[in-house]
């Protein structure tokens, strides 16, 4: 999840580079569109790409049947998901906090229980990116 963003797709061409297969996935079609030809460009294979909106609670299952219907299984999930917003303290909205749990968490963890029987057939892993912030807290920032 998360390929579109600077992470995201560095990881995507460095797994296609080493000859692994991915499957992208993001929220926004046109961009996954641009790196799955990317990708496919530098690499020789162009890999499928799941548009999903992780604010969207069917996007765990829609990206399940995406991987079903492109894959057939995964072996491994990068999580590179976002954005993390940057909204003072004392300005921070109840819906902006519920979304960036939702995207960064509940979605997320809902996704790997769903994945978690390929993973643990394959001896997979799961790498989950974080933003610089949970280490580095922006001064009067909730992120």
């Amino acid at each position: 999840m998360g390929a579109t963003g600077r992470l995201g797709v560095a990881i995507a061409h460095g797994i296609a580079a080493r000859g692994g297969k991915v499957v992208l996935s993001g929220r926004d079609e046109q961009k996954l569109a641009a790196l799955a030809a990317s990708i496919g460009e530098a690499h020789g294979e162009t890999p499928p790409f799941v548009c999903a909106d992780l604010t969207q609670r069917d996007a765990p299952d829609r990206v399940l049947a995406g991987v079903r219907a492109t894959a057939g299984r995964i072996d491994d999930l990068v999580l590179a998901c976002g954005p993390f917003p940057r909204t003072p303290f004392p300005t921070v909205q109840r819906e902006e906090f519920e979304r960036t749990l939702t995207v960064h968490a509940v979605a997320p963890l809902l996704l790997v229980q769903l994945l978690a029987p390929d993973l643990t057939a394959s001896g997979g892993a799961v790498v989950a990116l974080g933003d610089a912030d949970t280490t580095r807290p922006s001064p009067d920032h909730v992120g």
